[in-house]
């Protein structure tokens, strides 16, 4: 075995540009593997963070005339959150990056904006002393109000416990905190804040789903 490897890496030594394409390649490989396998772990083998995770389903439309499957928006949505005979509770997520001022220096922050049932459905609530957004909130013309990540409570508010009824400023509008999610809540991306998403009834996509 030691004549052998002797022997490669000799040949390796005389041919510096196939050994550096090889070893390119190697790595390449081993490290689109460890990617691949990193997504497939967490979201096939390893079961999400959350109570009867096997239970959750991803809903999107399709378009009748061209195929494409896009998420169910404004009042799509609302018609499936009232007439859905088969699904315990659904929920929408829409996502931006906005900027966090007072309290500190301004930060760029990931901003989830959810519907009201969005955490029941995950069978997540705020720390004890936090509520989660009501559906006069999560209407248009609704209160603003805003629900802080743990990592963003401990980092910006020092984890303190009287932030709850405090204003922070997104993008120059003022919400208010009414709650803080456990250290161990993960959403499926990371979010430092929520906020109500919304959604206006009128608001319809153009053409037919099925």
């Amino acid at each position: 075995m030691f004549q052998d490897l002797r022997f490669g890496l000799r040949m390796l030594w005389k041919n510096p540009g196939f050994s550096l394409i090889a070893i390119l390649t190697l790595a390449l490989g081993i490290g689109a593997n460890t990617g691949i396998f990193s997504v497939v772990n967490a979201l096939i083998l390893r079961p999400l963070p959350y109570p009867d995770s096997e239970r959750l389903v991803w809903v999107e439309e399709v378009s009748k005339q061209t195929g494409d499957s896009r998420p169910a928006w404004g009042g799509h949505f609302l018609a499936w959150q009232q007439q859905s005979q088969t699904l315990a509770g659904i929920a929408a997520i829409d996502s931006s990056t906005r900027t966090l001022t007072g309290a500190g220096e301004p930060e760029r922050v990931e901003v989830g904006q959810v519907s009201a049932g969005c955490l029941p459905v995950l069978g997540k609530q705020p720390l004890p002393g936090g509520r989660n957004f009501s559906a006069a909130e999560d209407s248009p013309g609704g209160a603003r109000v805003a629900i802080l990540s743990h990592g963003l409570w401990q980092r910006r508010f020092g984890g303190v416990q009287d932030v709850i009824g405090k204003p922070i400023t997104l993008n120059d509008a003022s919400f208010t905190v009414i709650g803080v999610l456990p250290a161990d809540f993960r959403f499926f991306y990371r979010f430092d804040v929520l906020v109500p998403l919304a959604l206006d009834p009128q608001q319809q996509l153009a053409g037919e789903i099925r």
